[in-house]
């Protein structure tokens, strides 16, 4: 067994990581800026050593390895844990490098995409597990049916969420793919659409047996035609292999007909929105590819619990309020469309909190976000988080409020410099008597702004 340390060890992606390698018997310690539920969780499950920060005396001439997040590079104090690392001859590897050596012997299926990773990932982990399949998986947010964001599992296969960013998907080598979407993202990493394009295609070449596409991209299908490699679509497109039709939103949930070899499945989810029904067929197909019955996987749908952070949500009175991670705009505008429907079935108002995130996404998608909330009764929205990013800024937080607002009349839109007194705020316009929806977008204080919120709403 090896003896490992990991700087980064509270993040989406490096916890999940550490909570497989403890369940396989490594000696893990690891550092972060600050201790979260994740690093709470890994400490109840072995993890011998965390420590706040970054330092070279974390790192010793013991360890067999030293893990790393992409972020360390950007700040010259916290790179000293990998200076100190090559000084003493550990191997260093960032979690590009690190993923071929943890999943080699695996059955890997990745999910791809821009948007809905994280949930299909979730979907088809907890598919698998239900058909009889105890997978490993790593997923990038806490499944509420597993309520942990990865586990080592008891089989070969293991469902991995295949982030794009930094090219990090190019080194699973997978079974086999879900790709629900490609649309341009991270302009911090590629340089334009061809190359974000290019990426998407490498990844799809290293599949060994099968990819489900959603057919209604035209770009990501020529990259599925042109690839060779075996695929299926689906979609609402009539030439999709697997068709989906007469979508209806209830409320909380969505209902759909699947069409495949002239045969028509009922299936519902317990989401509300069109990506739901999307991201359930796409899970529905991989399964189906692996070799489980159509019928039998349909009905275990509306078991499916969520992740936390997407659509996440909780009810108290008269109000529900969403906590939700969509940054993108397509995600944005998707989400907001399933709430608008689903509020408009119950005569509920919509209200948006909204911290956007990364200047740079901002700026190079700024047409995209024009007039992104019309439809809400209200938008509340916040100071830019930063993110990886340090100043200057390519935009200003007015300017993107101003272009985000635009079609909704002055008493409809506030702007909140500060994030923290979105509670107060959202409070003071929450009507006594009727239902209210609320929905938090935000990547960098989303579960904060909604802890708060529900606070005051309770007392």
């Amino acid at each position: 067994m090896s003896k490992i340390h990991i700087a980064g060890i509270g993040g989406e992606g490096w916890s999940w990581i550490a909570k497989v390698l403890l369940e396989n018997g490594h000696e893990i310690t690891g550092c972060d800026v600050n201790e979260n539920n994740h690093i709470k969780f890994l400490r109840q499950i072995g993890l011998q050593n965390f420590q706040l920060g970054n330092s070279g005396t974390h790192i010793t001439p013991d360890l067999d390895y030293f893990l790393y997040t992409s972020a360390l590079l950007s700040n010259a104090e916290n790179k000293k844990e990998l200076d100190k690392a090559k000084e003493l001859g550990i191997t260093a590897l960032d979690r590009n490098e690190f993923l071929p050596i943890l999943l080699k012997d695996r059955k890997v299926i990745g999910i791809a995409g821009t948007h809905g990773k994280t949930t299909t990932s979730a979907l088809v982990s907890y598919l698998l597990d239900a058909l009889g399949d105890e997978c490993g998986f790593g997923v990038g947010g806490t499944t509420q049916n597993f309520e942990t964001n990865g586990r080592n599992g008891n089989s070969e296969t293991f469902v991995i969420e295949a982030d794009e960013f930094a090219d990090a998907f190019l080194g699973l080598n997978p079974y086999a793919s879900i790709i629900t979407n490609m649309e341009m993202d991270h302009h911090d990493y590629f340089k334009n659409f061809e190359t974000y394009k290019n990426s998407f295609a490498k990844y799809i070449n290293q599949n060994k047996e099968f990819v489900v596409v959603f057919g209604d991209d035209k770009e990501l299908l020529s990259l599925a035609e042109l690839s060779g490699k075996s695929f299926h679509t689906y979609g609402e497109d009539l030439n999709n292999k697997y068709k989906i039709e007469n979508i209806e939103i209830n409320e909380l949930s969505t209902k759909w007909n699947l069409t495949f070899d002239n045969k028509n499945y009922n299936l519902e989810i317990l989401f509300p929105g069109k990506q739901y029904a999307y991201n359930a067929t796409a899970a529905v197909i991989l399964c189906v590819g692996l070799g489980y019955e159509i019928e039998k996987i349909a009905s275990l749908l509306k078991g499916f619990k969520g992740t936390q952070r997407r659509f996440e949500s909780t009810k108290i009175n008269n109000v529900t309020i969403i906590n939700d991670y969509g940054h993108h705009p397509t995600e944005i505008k998707i989400t907001l469309e399933g709430a608008l429907e689903s509020a408009k079935s119950v005569r509920k108002k919509v209200f948006v909190v909204y911290e956007p995130h990364q200047y740079k996404r901002c700026s190079e998608l700024l047409d995209s976000f024009e007039g992104i909330f019309i439809g809400a009764d209200l938008l509340l929205q916040t100071s830019i988080f930063p993110s990886r990013e340090q100043p200057p800024y390519s935009i200003t937080n007015e300017q993107f409020f101003e272009t985000c607002s635009k079609g909704l009349r002055n008493d409809q839109k506030v702007y909140i410099e500060n994030w923290e007194n979105c509670s107060d705020i959202t409070m003071r316009n929450i009507p006594k008597k009727e239902e209210v929806l609320i929905l938090v977008f935000a990547v960098g204080h989303g579960s904060t702004i909604v802890k708060n919120i529900l606070e005051k709403i309770k007392n």
